[in-house]
């Protein structure tokens, strides 16, 4: 009965790092010949004159790139030991190769290949051919040992990803429940400030019906400052209002023509007869009527502000052939490129160029309304040379 392989062993030696051979034989002079055959390749060399000494060497080392045994030994023979070899789970894969006579039985042959044998060297071993076969398998051994290295690494940061991940997944829910909460307290403050406002802006309406005879005309300026600013607080609190919808509103996106659309919403905009619109047939896409609308309207609305003081206002909407690409080009007072990052911000494209009117606040509507759909914004421009505006669903 063959004796078990023992679990766990003491004293594991120092590793040299270079991949380590093991020849088992009971004949010392042809040990010490194969040793010095591959003794000048780039590997460490362990020798064993019997099985038992072999087994005590397997216990010691972590791993083999490579396992010579002779067949023909004393007491427990290579096949018997390559048996055991194969119980251990680290060496469940490592190559075999048996060396023995030429007249191993085919059957025998049989046997030590479904114990994993790689291969047979028969005596008398020619150094070339055990060198070769040596030389491929430490090769083999040490491409395998960096591909289990890489991956390793690519586990580990795999798992440095996956923990990064949930980190901005947890962040990303955090903002996501803080944008809710921002956007629902906006709007609760824009809809709560109209109440007041419109409360104030009563009694300025029964003040100068009531004493506005009586007024110098200092007073009724002073009253026509009041009125003027209550009627900017109420464009700039439906300007929240709105852009707190756009985020609110469902995402219901249809198959649509951009220029029946556009045609629709241009009856509404104020002075949009005196422009010059250049439309082309029609531009079929995919997107919610309702969130392209509001985009729409706030960049048609942009460029009519901003050609006011153009004699010759014009303004064209089309298609690039990239992704594709849509455009309000306009004629109008343009902006430094410098800007351009900056103008979908509220309230930034007037402060930069001046105030053309309006809530200040339409770019950045349209922005967050082509944000829903996934898609994105950005605009090019020189003063006094017009810009256009692209964007992507």
């Amino acid at each position: 009965m063959m004796e078990q392989l023992p679990e766990v062993a003491p004293g594991l030696p120092e590793t040299t790092g270079r991949p380590t051979v093991l020849l088992v034989d009971d004949n010392p002079h042809k040990l010490h010949s194969m040793e010095s055959v591959v003794s000048d390749l780039p590997i460490e060399v362990l020798t064993a004159s019997s099985a038992k000494e072999a087994l005590k060497l397997l216990l010691r080392a972590q791993d083999f790139a490579v396992i010579l045994l002779d067949v023909n030994m004393p007491d427990m023979n290579g096949f018997e030991l390559a048996e055991m070899i194969r119980q251990r789970p680290r060496f469940e894969y490592t190559p075999l190769i048996f060396v023995t006579s030429i007249s191993t039985s085919e059957a025998e042959r049989a046997r030590g290949y479904g114990m994993g044998a790689v291969d047979y060297i028969f005596l008398p071993v020619v150094p070339e051919v055990l060198r070769a076969k040596v030389s491929a398998l430490v090769d083999l051994y040490r491409k395998s040992r960096e591909v289990e290295i890489q991956a390793e690494q690519l586990k580990h940061l795999n798992h440095q990803l996956n923990s990064q991940l949930q980190h901005i997944e947890s962040l990303n829910h955090q903002l996501a429940l803080s944008n809710r909460e921002l956007e629902g307290l906006t709007y609760s403050v824009s809809f709560d400030l109209r109440a007041p406002l419109g409360s104030v802006a009563n009694y300025v309406g029964l003040l100068r019906e009531e004493f506005g005879e009586k007024m110098s005309g200092k007073g009724k300026k002073y009253l026509d400052f009041v009125e003027s600013g209550l009627e900017k607080a109420d464009k700039l609190i439906q300007g929240f209002l709105d852009l707190t919808q756009v985020a609110r509103a469902p995402f219901l996106p249809r198959e649509l023509d951009l220029v029946e659309l556009v045609k629709g919403i241009l009856p509404s905009l104020p002075d949009h007869q005196r422009v010059q619109w250049k439309l082309p047939d029609s531009l079929t896409l995919t997107a919610d009527p309702a969130l392209l609308g509001t985009a729409l309207t706030q960049l048609l609305s942009n460029a009519i502000k901003f050609t006011s003081k153009v004699p010759r206002p014009e303004v064209e909407i089309g298609k690039l052939d990239e992704n594709p690409t849509y455009f309000v080009r306009d004629n109008g007072s343009g902006f430094p490129a410098d800007y351009a990052d900056r103008i979908f911000l509220p309230f930034q494209r007037q402060r930069l160029i001046g105030d053309a009117g309006g809530a200040k606040i339409g770019l950045a509507i349209a922005h967050r309304a082509l944000s829903r759909h996934g898609g994105s914004i950005w605009a090019e421009g020189k003063p006094q040379s017009g810009a256009i505006f692209y964007f992507r669903l």
